[in-house]
């Protein structure tokens, strides 16, 4: 599932997260929660190239009011239509054509889009302001 990726059973934690508490929408106290988790979880790691520590998700996913067992329980199968096997089809299929935009020269991960448009500038600053200016525009 993610042959060649040295934080393989992150993206199978990520997927089953995403799965568990976020599709095909995340608003209101589920993207609360989810984003309290991944605050805890990625803290001053985030928007880097360094691997988490998995040893902290139990501790964050509780602090989030999220269920770490299920999501986890959730990772370890990978059998085919498995809710992990669904949500890696669905997450891979939804990106492809943003990475698509980003050829030849990709760049760096984090990858942003807001509304299909690719955040070169994925500074705090640049992205908030973004964001503000959707939201501004959409009312």
């Amino acid at each position: 599932m993610c042959a060649g990726n040295a934080d393989c059973a992150s993206t199978r934690f990520d997927s089953c997260l995403v799965g568990t508490y976020c599709w095909p929408q995340c608003a209101g106290e589920r993207a609360r929660a989810v984003a309290l988790f991944l605050k805890c979880y990625e803290g001053k790691y985030a928007n880097t190239e360094n691997l988490t520590d998995p040893t902290r998700r139990p501790a964050c996913m509780k602090n989030a009011g999220l269920d770490f067992q299920a999501v986890h329980a959730c990772s370890q199968n990978t059998t085919a239509g498995s809710l992990l096997s669904r949500m890696q089809t669905l997450i891979n299929a939804t990106r492809a054509p943003m990475y698509a935009a980003l050829q030849p020269t990709p760049g760096y991960f984090p990858h942003i889009f807001i509304d299909g448009a690719h955040q070169w500038n994925n500074s705090w600053t640049a992205l908030l302001s973004n964001l503000c200016d959707d939201a501004q525009f959409a009312g």
